[in-house]
């Protein structure tokens, strides 16, 4: 295990070090031209100026540098998009190191969290590199001597996106410490290839949680009376007879928390009304549905007897925002080809009942339209 590390650290120290050569070798002339002016100059000063008090090279000091990362707006609800700012501070003990390279290595739970998108801060411009993984991102910069950072600031901004109802999970620092191979900062004045780590600390790992909604009561109250149908009626989904496992979210969205392949086993929202002779025909049915992902993106549905599998399986479109769709059944098709597409129903006059069984997590609906087929 040693080896290994000893083998990456020495590949790592190899790649910055080609990459600083490259650089210097453009600014080679430059820098020897500037030296001949000014070194004089420098020296005739050198006595008479003094190395500013909160400075200090790791080299010379026990500073102690650490990353933090911060969310400034927490997520609260599946399919939002969020910031992690991730800040390098390189003054851990009340004085401050000049560091010339860091690198940062963040685990995360990917069926809870997606990483979109990661931007570089502005501590260091000289190279900038990001790899993203199933469950882990690495972030790698430096500058080219004699530019070098010293302080706080941000080392990077990663843009994620919930995926699932999260009653906690964090983000997290991997193998901080001095000798890992990952999580590093680098200063300068360094007796070893210019690459000294300094002790690094991990200042608390980031906790995100968007808590599953209590379930409603086992079912509301039948309405009263039935509505009559039009050419287009909406309903919300909440004003229907809602059983468990499906739930009321607070923003108006039923969905159910688990999956259920078989559709008596889902929960179940019913929708009743009545239609007369001049409105009687074939209808689509549009529904307002959040499906952000190939696991959370399928219903039953059916009208007047319980759904059947896997006929009557709406595969819908995911999206990372919520939109209506028209239903589909999937019928002798596929998840990704339906092969009823929009789905027709007919409805005579009289009274009728649509069923809505829930099939995977976290598959969202709120608003029901009936629209009428005009042939």
């Amino acid at each position: 295990m040693n080896n290994k590390k000893i083998k990456r650290n020495k590949k790592k120290k190899q790649f910055f070090s080609k990459v600083v050569i490259d650089n210097l070798k453009t600014l080679l002339i430059i820098v020897v031209g500037f030296n001949l002016l000014f070194l004089p100059i420098f020296f005739l000063r050198l006595k008479s100026v003094s190395r500013t008090p909160d400075i200090y090279s790791a080299e010379t000091s026990n500073v102690q540098a650490f990353f933090q990362l911060q969310i400034n707006n927490p997520p609260k609800d599946i399919g939002e998009e969020f910031d992690v700012l991730i800040r390098l501070n390189t003054c851990g003990a009340g004085i401050c190191a000049n560091s010339t390279a860091a690198d940062i290595l963040v685990g995360f739970d990917s069926t809870k969290l997606q990483v979109l998108s990661i931007s570089q801060g502005n501590l260091y411009d000289t190279y900038f590199k990001k790899d993203i993984n199933n469950d882990s991102f690495y972030i790698a910069a430096f500058n080219v001597p004699p530019k070098k950072y010293a302080g706080d600031g941000v080392f990077a901004t990663v843009r994620f996106k919930t995926l699932s109802f999260i009653d906690e999970t964090k983000l997290y620092i991997l193998e901080s410490g001095t000798s890992s191979d990952q999580s590093s900062v680098y200063f300068e004045n360094s007796t070893e290839d210019g690459l000294n780590q300094n002790l690094l600390s991990n200042k608390g790992d980031v906790l995100i949680s968007i808590p599953t909604p209590k379930p409603t009561s086992t079912s509301t109250p039948t309405p009263t009376s039935t509505p009559l149908l039009t050419s287009e009626n909406v309903y919300l989904a909440k004003k229907g007879v809602i059983s468990k496992p499906f739930y009321l979210a607070r923003n108006g969205y039923i969905s159910q928390n688990k999956e259920t392949p078989v559709p008596l086993n889902g929960g179940k929202a019913i929708y009743t009304f009545s239609i007369n002779e001049a409105d009687a025909g074939y209808y689509l049915v549009k529904i307002l549905v959040k499906a952000v992902n190939e696991a959370s993106n399928s219903l039953f549905i059916n009208f007047d007897q319980e759904p059947t599998s896997p006929e009557m399986i709406w595969d819908i479109n995911t999206n990372s925002k919520a939109i209506e769709q028209y239903v589909s059944w999937r019928g002798n098709g596929t998840s990704t080809n339906n092969q009823f597409t929009p789905k027709s129903f007919k409805l005579n006059a009289g009274t009728h009942t649509l069923i809505i069984r829930g099939r995977e997590s976290n598959t969202g609906f709120a608003k029901i339209t009936l629209v009428k087929q005009n042939f």
